[in-house]
């Protein structure tokens, strides 16, 4: 099972934010960990799917401001 890690992973930031995806049935797990803004990633977790991991890396490592929503980093959009 792929499993990747960035910085803050846990969430031990005070005032940080952790926005949560899990999908039992693809088997993974996919955390990020942000600035109480949202704005700063702090840490990630992926577990199972480690797609995103350069994209997410890439945000921590260079500072790159998060989108509006940055949940949607981590949460694959519904086709209909």
């Amino acid at each position: 099972m792929d499993v990747g890690s960035i910085g803050d992973a846990h969430g031990r930031t005070e005032d940080s934010l952790s926005f949560v995806f899990s999908d039992e049935r693809e088997e993974y797990y996919k955390r990020i960990v942000t600035t109480a803004d949202g704005k700063t990633l702090l840490g990630a977790v992926l577990v199972g799917d480690c797609a995103d991991y350069d994209t997410l890396l890439q945000y921590y490592l260079n500072g790159i401001e998060l989108p509006a929503d940055p949940q949607g980093l981590i949460v694959a959009a519904r086709r209909c």
